[in-house]
């Protein structure tokens, strides 16, 4: 079941990321052609796709941690400070995982480049992309965990309702056959007595 949860959460994750490139391949091929580079719409679908799926890699977790440790009331303070700084770590790890997702390109040569440190550092040059997504994916997590346990709440409110109105109807017809069983036997002790009266007379 837990297995059956990830894979979907995963799978959403990627159809919503994937769904990206298309659009991000689009403007960048619009882009590029204002600078006279004129790179194929397919190419740019798959290197906007290795960008998509690393976020799209990342999404789960942080939906997970999300759900572990939500800002509340009372963690308001150190929390929000605590997902603030996990920006850093959110674009080192981004960094490593689209590194090794999918080689660099090179717009200008029109290929791939082989990996190196320095096309490592550099994919965190997109800080303030990395950032406002990191920070977007965390308030949606929230959203969803704080709907999560709204709805949750709830259901468990109905189910106590439904469980108190259970055991009031079950408590009423304990106390009606209680009272049809001590009718029952006040007709036996008024027949029972009825009968000993004929008798003696």
């Amino acid at each position: 079941m837990r297995f059956r949860q990830l894979a979907l959460s995963l799978g959403w994750s990627l159809l919503f990321w994937i769904s990206f490139a298309v659009m991000l391949a689009g403007e960048d091929r619009v882009r590029l052609a204002q600078r006279n580079i004129h790179t194929g719409y397919w190419t740019l679908v798959l290197v906007d796709s290795a960008w998509c799926v690393t976020f799209a890699l990342l999404t789960p977790p942080i939906f997970y941690i999300v759900e572990k440790y939500p800002v509340t009331k009372q963690t308001r303070l150190r929390r929000t400070t605590a997902y603030l700084l996990g920006t850093i770590p959110f674009m080192l790890v981004f960094a490593c995982m689209r590194w090794l997702i999918l080689p660099p390109w090179n717009s200008v040569l029109q290929q791939f480049v082989p990996r190196s440190f320095h096309n490592l550092v550099s994919i965190t040059y997109g800080f303030a992309d990395q950032t406002w997504t990191y920070l977007a994916t965390v308030i949606t997590a929230h959203a969803f965990t704080y709907h999560s346990r709204a709805r949750k709440e709830e259901t468990e409110r109905l189910e106590a309702q439904q469980a108190l109105a259970d055991v009031e109807r079950a408590a009423e017809q304990a106390l009606k056959s209680k009272e049809a069983a001590e009718k029952r036997a006040r007709e036996a002790d008024e027949a029972l007595k009825a009968a000993r009266d004929r008798r003696d007379s």
